[in-house]
């Protein structure tokens, strides 16, 4: 009896995530449709940018999102935080710092990856 009601709700389950793709696609699809002309548009503009402005971007967005959980990590965890973790990976020396120094770590950590 148990394992019908659970197959039961894995069934359901499966079918309630296939449907919230579906209508994630859809709406994309619906968006791209109606957008062709801008999206166009800004392939064309992506096209001329050179290659290296374009990975200076996308590194620099992966950087920030890497800065703002590390900031966020130390505000949750404190001295536990996985910075101090990320300061020892780097080979840098164990800093003993006051939580309002912590900028200064991630700064470090950040300058080593």
């Amino acid at each position: 009896m148990d394992d019908t009601n659970q197959s039961d709700k894995n069934q359901k389950m499966v079918l309630k995530s296939i449907a919230k793709w579906l209508v994630i696609f859809a709406l994309i699809a619906f968006v791209c449709y109606k957008n062709q002309d801008l999206m166009q548009e800004a392939l064309e503009e992506i096209q001329i940018t050179p290659v290296w402005k374009l990975v200076v971007c996308l590194l620099l967005g992966n950087l920030y999102f890497i800065a703002e959980g590390c900031i966020i990590s130390v505000y949750q965890y404190g001295r536990e935080s996985p910075v101090h973790t990320c300061v020892h990976f780097s080979g840098l020396q164990h800093l003993e710092a006051e939580p309002e120094s912590h900028s200064f770590i991630i700064i470090i950590c950040m300058a080593s990856a």
